[in-house]
């Protein structure tokens, strides 16, 4: 699991916790979950976060046989036709 890193459509928000907050926030709920990590991999970059490229990442990180999935809440799936590369994250990933 990934928090996101520099939102490409919401880079203005306030009050956000910080991506070390969100990281270890996440690293709490998913303790003791097996075959769950937390990943950094978005909160290290200082541009903007694009999902497709993350994916691809993980991807040549973990290999051909690990499957990724994307899990999208309701509120970002609204606009995913905004999303750059959106139709390669559908076809080649999925969503859950």
């Amino acid at each position: 699991m990934i928090p996101t890193g520099v939102h490409p459509f919401s880079s203005k928000r306030k009050n956000v916790a910080s991506g070390e907050h969100r990281l270890r926030m996440l690293e709490l709920a998913i303790e003791g979950t097996p075959g769950v990590e937390a990943s950094d991999i978005e909160i290290r970059k200082p541009e903007p976060s694009y999902t497709y490229v993350t994916l691809t990442e993980l991807r040549a990180q973990y290999g051909e046989d690990v499957p990724i999935h994307f899990i999208v809440g309701t509120d970002e799936l609204m606009t995913l036709e905004k999303w750059d590369q959106a139709d390669r994250i559908v076809q080649e990933f999925g969503l859950i």
